[in-house]
């Protein structure tokens, strides 16, 4: 298991049974709510 902290760009996880790569990261935090992250990753087995 990963944490949120240890997640960047150019992040290499194993999850869902195949190899992902984070492709963005963003931290959002708006007034007085939580904060929120938001990732997008590519699968470096199949490409999407």
């Amino acid at each position: 298991m990963i944490s949120v902290t240890d997640l960047r760009p150019g992040t290499k996880v194993k999850m869902e049974g195949g190899l992902w790569e984070c492709v963005e990261y963003q931290h959002q935090k708006i007034g007085r709510g939580g904060a929120k992250v938001v990732a997008k990753f590519k699968n470096l087995e199949t490409g999407a």
